[in-house]
């Protein structure tokens, strides 16, 4: 068994001096001769080969060039001492494809530091109960049939501002400010006289502005009705949020504190035409309902990366309580002048007041596209969305002559742009 070892040992040796000195005569070393570094060469190759299997290596003493593989620690691979010839590293490993695919989130959707932006909303109400008009139709010897129209609104542009701060971390502060401010459609009605009772006849709601009161039209005459419909809202939000990614969605998340101011006035009159010069016979209207609260806020954005044209799809979504008081009134007058005087009578009739404590619930949604870029240290930002906002139980202008209440909600296009930096 032991001969077995040696011969296979013998022959190890053999291999491997005879591929040392196939090495030894590429590289250029300094020595006596060549043909002494090639032999010096062959015979490190035996000595390491015989330190590897546990023997010591014989002294050698010949006046040649003791050459050694070292290994630098500013080189990339091992050296033949005495040489500047680097051996070469074995080729680089390339990675394969990864299993899954995955998606990076932008740097630059994550505003950090001050932003500023400013946003126009094209936006329509809808109030509920928001009636204008009772028109009778009167068909003798049927029965009279009744109908209402409701006040009706245009899409209008409304202003918001917002300002605010992020850290690094993620953590940031804004102020919003939103208004709201738009008249309804006007709603007009002519009435005409009837002719052997038929025909159809027309009042407010409350039944003020009618032929009660500034009288029938007789042959030639007409009573011209004009309503309009007044809406405003001021809302302040003062949030605290903080950002995180989720996969390759950037959500932003938080609470904060909001105030809100809505009012909304009723404004009728009916002024009865084809009178003698000088007269008049006049009704006015004015009925108002307002609601001042402030309460919690929460609120959430959301935001998914499409991979295009540094383009997000967005979600926001806020809701909340407000807590506060709510004031309504009634106003009506006359203005008389039958006979064409030089004075026309002004009667003011009582008017009617009602305050009482109110807690009005609201949400608001916006979906769209949001853009982000990069210019230096300025991140511009742009929103194109649709958006919706709903206050419950607010009432209408109306309400205090109404016995029902109502929602006012909002909704419409939103497009908002700003700045970061």
């Amino acid at each position: 068994m032991f001969k077995k070892w040696r011969r296979s040992l013998a022959v190890a040796l053999l291999l491997g001096c005879a591929a040392n000195a196939a090495l030894a005569e590429k590289l250029t070393v300094a020595g006596p001769a060549k043909s002494t570094a090639s032999s010096s060469s062959a015979m490190d190759a035996v000595n390491q080969t015989l330190m590897q299997a546990g023997f010591p290596p014989p002294s050698l003493d010949n006046g040649t060039t003791d050459f050694k593989l070292t290994s630098a620690s500013n080189v990339d691979g091992p050296l033949l001492s005495g040489s500047m010839e680097q051996l070469p590293m074995p080729g680089t490993v390339v990675d394969g494809p990864p299993l899954f695919e995955t998606e990076e989130v932008s740097d630059n959707s994550m505003l950090q530091g001050i932003f500023v932006g400013a946003g126009l909303h094209i936006l329509r109400p809808v109030i509920g109960n928001n009636q204008a008009l009772v028109a009778t139709t009167m068909a003798p010897p049927a029965a009279p049939a009744f109908s209402t129209t409701s006040f009706s609104w245009d899409f209008s542009a409304s202003p918001s501002i917002v300002l605010g701060y992020s850290t690094p971390s993620g953590l940031g502060v804004a102020v919003n400010w939103f208004r709201f401010d738009q008249f309804s459609r006007p709603r007009n009605a002519i009435e005409q006289p009837l002719a052997d009772g038929a025909g159809t006849t027309f009042s407010s709601i409350s039944g003020f502005l009618s032929d009660g009161t500034v009288g029938a039209p007789a042959a030639g005459q007409t009573n011209v009705f004009d309503l309009s419909n007044y809406l405003v809202l001021d809302i302040w939000d003062l949030e605290m949020t903080q950002a995180f990614t989720v996969g390759p969605m950037e959500i932003s998340a938080g609470a904060g504190v909001r105030y809100l101011h809505m009012a909304q006035r009723f404004l009728g009159s009916v002024t009865q035409t084809g009178l003698a010069s000088g007269e008049v016979m006049s009704a006015f209207e004015s009925t108002a309902n307002s609601f001042s609260g402030i309460g919690p806020t929460l609120l959430a954005d959301v935001k998914r990366p499409v991979g295009l044209f540094n383009l997000c799809l967005y979600a926001s979504a806020r809701a909340g309580l407000l807590f506060g008081s709510r004031h309504e009134s009634n106003f009506t007058a006359t203005a008389f002048n039958p006979g064409g005087g030089a004075d026309t009578v002004v009667t003011h009739g009582s008017p009617d007041t009602l305050r009482t404590d109110q807690t009005v619930c609201f949400g608001e949604l916006e979906l769209g596209v949001e853009w982000v870029g990069q210019y230096g240290r300025f991140l511009p930002v742009a929103r194109l969305g649709f958006e919706a906002r709903e206050f419950l139980n607010t009432g209408n202008a109306q309400s205090i002559v109404l016995t029902h209440s109502s929602d006012v909600g909002l909704y419409g296009i939103a497009f908002q742009a700003g700045v970061g930096f």
